[in-house]
């Protein structure tokens, strides 16, 4: 068996503004395509002139840049953009981050993916993104790939996922099948791989259609626009990427209690439950609901909204509680309208219990967990047979106080507070999504575990509460003996 060589398509972008002073020690890792500018060496936001370490200057002051390929003659405008929007000065990232480790597209799939032309029982496992001992913490892809085989494609796709889930990796990808004006088929790598959190822009020049042949993912996960403008995939990439060292860092600056937010999955999980679904994107129209878990193909679970994510990270962990035979033994109701969970699904049902005491205006809430390939010794069986993809399922229902715990009610009617993408359909996302108004009182999020599969998940969601009337009964009160002394005039 032997790699393929990658077939790269990108498109070309801008730049970003002013800063900060580093606040935790997130470290991010970078790959991108060769430029039109410098096709035969260039793939960094900086020059290495022949060193494989530079101290970042201007606009990333205060990062150490670590080169993983060619070290002369590096830069590319391409990259650099990409970075300012990551990372640069006056991102929300800069004071997170440390150190950058850059990467070049071919280097990256075939010396550290390690793709191969067939899939097997026994296959050399991926490499690392970065040297052994070195925590990556977020992984940018402001690029788009394919191999000339869809079994290439697909060997890839489970790679990748071994690879995020192995290195607990936040793995961000432009979501674009094409560039327009190419006469190329569709590029599925690296965005279809399903631990990764595919990112689409408010552009005219990456396309999206991936009908019903990516070898993994079949849709985009959040859109987004860029930093200074542009709104290219490319941008919107590297910014969400930025978010999410961001999140990383704020977890390690709020302490242990939050810490378990810095997941992977957690992260995912704040980015998509914090999205905008009301937002219209210029070029690709409005969010609709049009998959099996509640998100729209081309636009995911919406536009990206950092400061949403970054409150319900604020908000705090909530507990989890185990669910038996419709029976909550014991749990403690939260009544903040927006938190997160980090979590093992271990064969049976788990519950986040909230009460909520004037109803639900609506309401949103991410599951998020990972799929892998099984380790056989130092290899890896990269077989589609072999995959191991747990069934995870979402739900909202009502819950009533029994004692020191819950009853769980009936499934409520509405569809959206409902996401189970199974079979055909299986993804490793389930996401709810209502603006039906719900009566005062205690709900609990369910998360029906797989029974034959053990996997940790993140969780988060944000509630819209119906608003106290206690105003509105003041103001009533309040008018009326003005009322009356109009009267007595």
């Amino acid at each position: 068996m032997h790699p393929v060589r990658a077939l790269v398509v990108s498109a070309s972008l801008a730049f970003l503004p002013a800063g900060q002073f580093v606040l935790a020690d997130v470290i991010v890792h970078q790959v991108e395509s060769r430029p039109a500018e410098n096709p035969t060496t260039g793939y960094a936001p900086i020059d290495f002139a022949g060193s494989t370490i530079q101290p970042g200057t201007g606009n990333f002051v205060g990062i150490t840049f670590n080169a993983l390929a060619n070290t002369t003659n590096t830069f590319s405008p391409h990259a650099a953009t990409v970075g300012g929007n990551y990372y640069g000065v006056g991102t929300v990232a800069h004071p997170f981050v440390n150190s950058a480790y850059i990467d070049e597209v071919d280097n990256f799939l075939n010396n550290v993916v390690k793709t191969q032309t067939i899939s097997s029982s026994s296959a050399p496992a991926p490499g690392r993104v970065a040297p052994v001992g070195v925590n990556v913490r977020v992984s940018n892809h402001s690029y788009i790939a394919s191999y000339p085989t869809l079994a290439s494609d697909q060997d890839a796709v489970r790679r990748m996922d071994y690879l995020i889930n192995r290195d607990q990796l936040v793995f961000v990808a432009a979501a674009a099948t094409s560039v327009v004006g190419s006469t190329q088929p569709n590029a599925y790598l690296p965005w279809s791989a399903r631990n990764s959190l595919a990112v689409r822009g408010d552009d005219s020049v990456l396309l999206f259609n991936p009908g019903l042949t990516p070898p993994g993912k079949t849709h985009a996960d959040l859109w987004g626009t860029g930093l200074n403008g542009d709104n290219t995939g490319s941008y919107v990439t590297g910014a969400v990427s930025g978010y999410a060292a961001a999140l990383i860092g704020q977890s390690q600056l709020l302490g242990p209690t939050f810490s378990p937010a810095g997941h992977e999955q957690v992260v995912r999980s704040l980015l998509m439950t914090g999205a905008d679904k009301t937002a219209v994107s210029a070029n690709n129209g409005a969010w609709s609901n049009q998959t099996a878990n509640h998100l729209s193909v081309g636009l995911g679970a919406g536009k990206v909204r950092y400061n949403t994510s970054l409150d319900i990270l604020n908000a705090g962990p909530r507990a989890i509680a185990s669910v038996a035979a419709s029976s909550i033994g014991s749990a403690t109701a939260s009544a903040t309208t927006k938190g997160w969970a980090y979590g093992t699904s271990v064969n049976g049902d788990q519950a986040i219990v909230v009460y909520a005491p004037n109803g639900i205006d609506d309401v949103t809430a991410t599951l998020n967990w990972n799929v892998t390939q099984p380790d056989v010794g130092s290899n890896i069986n990269s077989l589609p047979t072999a995959t191991i993809f747990p069934d995870l399922n979402l739900e909202l229902r009502p819950v009533t106080p029994n004692g020191g715990g819950f009853t769980v009610g009936a499934a409520i009617a509405d569809p959206g507070l409902q996401s189970a993408s199974t079979g055909a359909n299986s993804d490793n996302i389930e996401h709810l999504y209502s603006t039906n108004d719900l009566p005062g009182g205690y709900y609990a999020f369910i998360i029906h575990g797989d029974a034959s599969k053990t996997v940790p998940y993140g969780f988060s969601y944000n509630i819209t509460p119906v608003p106290e009337p206690t105003g509105l009964v003041l103001l009533v009160l309040g008018a009326a003996p003005l009322l009356r002394r109009r009267r007595r005039a």
